[in-house]
């Protein structure tokens, strides 16, 4: 077998165990970040990597949580670059996110969600938006934060009353 066919068989086998894996990984990413473009660099570099680790990867199965695993990272790094060219995070750029199709009353809420995120500790958001928007377990949260499962349970359960807090305060 040739170079050229042994990368397009990896290439086919990638695609295939990534394909089913993509939309839940954007949701993930339009989460944390709410630019469109940090977005697509994001969930690009995410895909990039990921194929460059494909092999490494024992159990398909798990190319979720790498992916999550991947992407988080990548979020985090973004952020530390933007703090530190002391750049202000524009919550108003998570309008790009919602569907065209939604109501305005849904656009609202939905907007109201992502400020009140904002306000989360950044683990704390990333736990809450892995777990109750994401679907993922949290054991496979604990495995893409490294943290105990006591902590990351203790984490989504901080990040809901704190949501809950924000929320409540905003209807006031």
């Amino acid at each position: 077998m040739s170079a050229a066919e042994q990368v397009t068989g990896k290439q086919k086998v990638f695609t295939e165990a990534y394909k089913p894996l993509h939309d839940r990984l954007v949701r993930f990413v339009q989460t944390m970040v709410y630019n469109r473009e940090d977005v697509q660099d994001i969930v690009s570099e995410t895909m990039l990597v990921a194929y460059q680790k494909f092999e490494t990867i024992r159990h398909h199965e798990a190319l979720l949580s790498y992916l999550f695993t991947v992407a988080s990272r990548l979020v985090y790094r973004l952020q530390d670059r933007k703090k530190r060219m002391s750049h202000v995070y524009d919550s108003e750029q998570s309008e790009q996110v919602l569907d065209e199709s939604a109501g305005a009353e849904i656009k609202l809420e939905v907007k109201d969600l992502y400020k009140a995120l904002d306000q989360l500790p950044l683990k704390q958001k990333e736990a809450i938006v892995l777990f109750e928007i994401s679907g993922l377990s949290l054991n496979e949260i604990q495995q893409i934060q490294g943290d105990s499962l006591s902590a990351v349970k203790s984490r989504v359960s901080r990040a809901r009353e704190a949501l809950k807090k924000i929320l409540e305060e905003q209807i006031v």
